[in-house]
């Protein structure tokens, strides 16, 4: 678990013994051309390396691996699969991505998000009040993909891997910490959030910070 801690940034994770869902951005991709969603982009030569070094380093510690079905988050997985040794089945997963679980209507989404642009986008997802148009609930949606998460790790002690796209991190991160937009803190690639029940609740990890969630509740209860 030692190599998780430094590449993700977290001092306090559970022991093996306890199920954890592992939430984190995809590996090194080319820029995103302007007004392309940038679906048919593959992982750089380096993002390869680095996910292979991330399954390799946790290797059996994996329990599960899912991922949006983006081709770059796929990438990613069979990258960390590969470096981890063993055959490990990749579920696609759309709630991560494509459209994903902040999406309601794609076709909408898509044009607001060329309309107003990335960084109001991302502002009205993580501090907005009422969903951009095309967009789910970020609140809402928030607490639905942590709940998924939870789930699908729940009784199978071990690392249960998501891979995913950046704005579902920060939103997640903005939505329960009650943090404001700010861009430098955006998650790098490969970096994320870890999430595992904690006494009736769950507890939430973000490179040292932590939050406990009452997934039932709006406002979850910062540390």
């Amino acid at each position: 678990m030692s190599a998780l801690r430094e590449a993700l940034g977290w001092d306090d994770l559970p022991a093996v013994g306890h199920s954890v869902a592992v939430l984190i951005r995809h590996a090194e991709r080319p820029p995103i051309p302007p007004n392309d969603p940038g679906n048919h982009l593959p992982l750089t030569d380096g993002g390869w390396q680095q996910a292979e070094e991330l399954g390799r380093s946790l290797g059996a510690a994996i329990k599960s691996l899912s991922t949006s079905p983006v081709r770059r988050c796929v990438e990613t997985a069979e990258g960390i699969r590969r470096g981890a040794g063993f055959p490990l089945e990749i579920m696609p997963d759309r709630m991560l991505g494509h459209p994903g679980v902040l999406t309601a209507d794609p076709e909408l989404a898509w044009k607001t998000w060329c309309e107003w642009g990335h960084q109001r986008m991302y502002r009205e997802l993580m501090e907005g009040l009422v969903p951009p148009p095309g967009m789910a609930d970020p609140v809402h949606a928030s607490q639905i993909l942590a709940t998924h998460m939870l789930r699908r790790a729940r009784n199978a002690p071990g690392l249960h891997v998501f891979v995913t796209h950046d704005l579902f991190i920060a939103t997640l991160v903005a939505r329960f910490f009650g943090t404001s937009f700010d861009q430098t803190r955006w998650p790098p690639f490969l970096t994320g959030l870890a999430l595992w029940p904690d006494g009736g609740r769950a507890r939430l990890v973000y490179h040292g910070r932590e939050c406990w969630i009452d997934l039932a509740a709006s406002h979850p209860e910062n540390g």
